[in-house]
């Protein structure tokens, strides 16, 4: 049986249209829990883009967060709930980093620069009706932190916070020189707000009946029950930002499609930028040089096998690495023959977590043939170690997490020299997003 579904309550005070979109910009839950205490650290990035800037359309921003703010405020004696907030608020991926101060360990120019540019998101994701994307929302609260060393935070990201980029080219410029995959993801969705063209409150119009635009503040059938219950229980560990030991998600088939519900806003209308993907000229040089690789048995063939993986799953190489060998109700590789997936787990999240994969109908298993090529290659690897759990243990022969995270930085290492020279570099996730076009080639 499906959990009943959480409709949205009305608002507690009646919101004007900015209001609304500033609020659903925030991704508030559905029964508008803490949106006060929110408003308020809302409107200190507004209110330092508008600094910043100076920009008319910043300032006029900048007071309707004010106006927003002052009217929780006046309305949290009648609803005590809007400056109240449960444990668990805390760990949801936008509003979470909202409820309190984010606590800068950065020098004064730097955190006013972050802290702009924050502002800067909240009024573009307002003017698009969309939420902030979480990889933004998380990658700004670990630059404001950045200036603390800590051991699990990938030194990329306290360079970037002390070189914060303040244009779209120079934007571009570190997410190509970048190798940390969540600071790419930040770059890539940082290039995506800046070119939304932000339009004045004003232009908004006056209707007050507009729902914050995010529809995953309802939990309905299967699917989303399932999408919900991941995000909620924290069992999706792919989009931290914080770079520790590799650890693979929980539901691999459940992340490939919170990655597209969750893209950013011009996928929702089928509107895909080639800054995301490879283009498919760009396809054809790194499959030929793929293809050689493995038909010649060359020095790398362990890491074209291992591009052969990522681009067929359209995983990114941290969770590739940890596709199974064996059967399961998720996905699994079969010897390198095939990708195989189990649409029970689309389906009914609760039955697939609950029963045996040899118990699973045949017509609920989904067969991803890989090229003959690449599997008579593969028995190299495959044969002498049958008892392989994991895609990186037959690849490397070993389990030693070390010797994992080494495998991967090589490969990416060996996939980006395909693209030496270009200005669209080729990145590990970005070419394992590109996966849907490699059927074209």
């Amino acid at each position: 049986m499906n959990a009943p579904s959480k409709k949205r309550l009305e608002p507690p005070i009646p919101f004007s249209a900015a209001e609304h979109r500033i609020a659903g910009a925030l991704e508030p839950p559905y029964d508008w829990e803490g949106l006060a205490l929110a408003a308020r650290n809302a409107y200190r990035y507004l209110q330092a883009s508008a600094k910043v800037s100076n920009e008319p359309v910043m300032l006029e921003w900048a007071e309707a967060g004010r106006n927003f703010r002052d009217r929780l405020n006046g309305a949290s004696e009648e609803h005590p709930g809007l400056i109240t907030h449960s444990a668990g608020m805390r760990r949801q991926r936008v509003f979470g980093n909202f409820l309190e101060p984010i606590r800068s360990t950065l020098d004064a120019k730097n955190s006013a620069e972050i802290e702009a540019e924050l502002g800067r998101v909240i009024i573009t994701s307002a003017c698009a009706a969309v939420g902030m994307p979480p990889a933004l929302a998380l990658g700004f609260a670990t630059l404001m932190r950045s200036g603390d060393p800590h051991e699990r935070r990938h030194q990329e990201w306290k360079e970037l916070a002390q070189d914060f980029p303040a244009s779209p080219e120079q934007i571009r410029k570190w997410a190509e020189r970048a190798t940390e995959p969540t600071i790419q993801r930040f770059l890539i969705g940082l290039e995506e707000a800046r070119a939304i063209r932000v339009i004045t409150p004003s232009e908004l119009g006056t209707a007050r009946t507009q729902r914050p635009p995010k529809a995953s503040v309802e939990t309905g059938a299967s699917l989303a029950d399932g999408l919900q219950a991941d995000v909620d229980s924290g069992e999706d560990k792919v989009i931290s930002v914080e770079a520790g030991p590799i650890e693979p998600p929980e539901n691999f088939l459940v992340w490939l499609i919170q990655r597209w519900i969750r893209s950013g806003f011009r996928a929702h209308f089928g509107v895909l930028g080639q800054w995301d993907f490879q283009t498919v000229p760009e396809l054809e040089v790194i499959c030929d040089g793929i293809a050689r690789e493995i038909k010649e048995r060359g020095p790398n063939l362990d890491k074209a096998l291992f591009a052969v993986m990522c681009g067929v799953s359209s995983l990114p190489g941290d969770m590739a690495m940890f596709v199974p060998m064996k059967p399961t109700t998720d996905l699994w590789n079969d010897g390198f023959r095939s990708l195989k997936w189990c649409l029970l787990r689309v389906l009914d999240l609760k039955t697939a977590l609950s029963i045996a994969p040899m118990d699973v109908p045949s017509h609920l298993i989904v067969e991803v043939a890989f090229p003959d090529f690449v599997a008579a290659a593969a028995e190299e690897f495959t044969r002498p170690r049958p008892s392989a759990a994991t895609v990186v243990e037959v690849l490397t022969g070993s389990d030693d997490p070390k010797r994992a995270r080494r495998f991967l930085e090589t490969y990416r290492e060996w996939l980006r020299q395909f693209g030496r020279g270009w200005l669209h570099a080729v990145y590990d996730a970005r070419f394992a997003g590109s996966c849907w076009q490699l059927y074209r080639l």
